[in-house]
Formats: C-alpha cells, structure tokens, sequence
C-alpha cells in the first residue's frame, strides 16, 4: 500500500483525476456483471419453467397467458411476438401474395431458414413429414 500512497502523493490533479474514474469504472464494471449475472440465472430458471407450460397449452391465448405468468424478468414475451410476426409473414409469403416486387416490401432482406429435417426437433414445435417448411404449433385459423 506504501507504493499507491506515494503514487497518490506524487500524482497532479489529472493523474488522480484519472485514477478515480478508473476505479469507478471499474467498480461499474463489476457491478454491471454481478447484476447481468443474476439476471440471466434468473431468466434461465424461468425459460425452464415457462417452456413446459407454454407448450402443454391448449391455445396460443393460453401459452401467451402462461408465459407472462411465468416471466419475471419479461424477456420471454418479445421472442413469443418475434416468433409469432416470423410465422404470420411466412404465412403470407406462402399463400402467394407476392406481386411480383424487387423485394423491397419493408421486410428483412435476410433469406429464409430451409426447412427442418422431416422428423427433427424445431423451435416452433412438432413438425409432420408432409411439411415443406417451418409450421407453427397452432392451426393457421387461430392465428387471424
């Protein structure tokens, strides 16, 4: 300690000026990791509580229901209305009303994701064989 007190004393305004806002960075810093961290422990207890309730639900009202019940820290809900808007556009792109544009209709030039494997695990739920692409776990009809 005798090394950072001579440090000090030998030091002008500027360099304690910046060895203060270094500590305090670095305080911030740690402060900032000790919260993410709880936080994403948190958030994974209630993806796993919540996963299992949101898909053993009769309905897209129900799961939607379950989810918040089950989402304290409100980070499950935006990818539930993320995942819902995906399908809704796919829904549209493939019941053919495309008017023969560049591609330019507001949407993401990103391609879109080849479809799962017949027989393989999808985010979006069970898939049948017979499916040329990604499905959603409800019927098209409770989606309108």
């Amino acid at each position: 300690m005798e090394g950072l007190a001579q440090l000090w004393n030998a030091a002008d305004g500027v360099g304690r000026g910046t060895a203060v806002l270094l500590l305090a960075m670095s305080i911030a810093a740690w402060a900032l990791i000790v919260w993410k961290t709880w936080l994403l422990r948190r958030a994974a207890a209630d993806l796993a509580r919540a996963l299992p309730a949101f898909w053993d639900a009769p309905s897209r009202a129900d799961a939607r229901a379950r989810l918040q019940a089950l989402d304290r820290e409100r980070l499950l809900l935006p990818l539930l209305a993320a995942a819902a808007g995906a399908t809704r556009e796919g829904l549209a792109s493939s019941s053919g009303s495309s008017s023969g544009s560049s591609g330019s209709s507001g949407s993401s030039s990103c391609p879109p994701p080849p479809p799962p494997a017949p027989g393989s695990s999808h985010l979006l739920g069970p898939q049948s064989s017979s499916s040329s692409g990604p499905r959603d776990h409800w019927s098209p009809r409770e989606q309108q």
